[in-house]
């Protein structure tokens, strides 16, 4: 499509040519013209989406639950949109969609069972030995 075009053939030709949409030509020309051979490969990626680990996704959580003057932003709630900005624009994430930003904050925060502990699960310090426990029941 690139070389036709830059033959100076008529988009309707090339469509005809290449059995493509003169529709397809006018998106592909115009990208690699901005992009170069980089927009000729596909942007999207397949396969299962980006899970996130424990603390990204509490940092998302974190970030999503604050208010953005707090990060000298001007404005006063979040959208998704400007939070998914955000968080690449911070460098936290290298890209999210909106669909992934909803997945992400509406997963439970789940601790890896190496994380757990009596007072992690709890939120109080337990007793460490049997004679600790002895004399809390007594």
């Amino acid at each position: 499509m690139v070389v036709l075009s830059a033959q100076g053939m008529p988009v309707a030709k090339i469509a005809e040519v290449t059995f493509t949409s003169a529709e397809r030509i006018r998106d592909v020309i115009p990208q690699f013209n901005a992009d170069g051979l980089d927009s000729l490969y596909p942007k999207y990626k397949g396969g299962q989406p980006k899970t996130f680990t424990l603390p990204e996704s509490r940092e998302i959580k974190k970030i999503a639950k604050s208010k953005p003057p707090e990060h000298d932003l001007p404005f006063s709630t979040w959208s998704l949109t400007k939070l998914a900005d955000f968080l690449v624009a911070e460098g936290m994430l290298d890209d999210i969609s909106h669909e992934g930003l909803c997945i992400c904050s509406a997963a439970p925060t789940r601790a890896h069972p190496s994380e757990l502990t009596p007072q992690a699960v709890t939120g109080q310090t337990l007793p460490a030995t049997a004679a600790a426990i002895r004399t809390t029941q007594s």
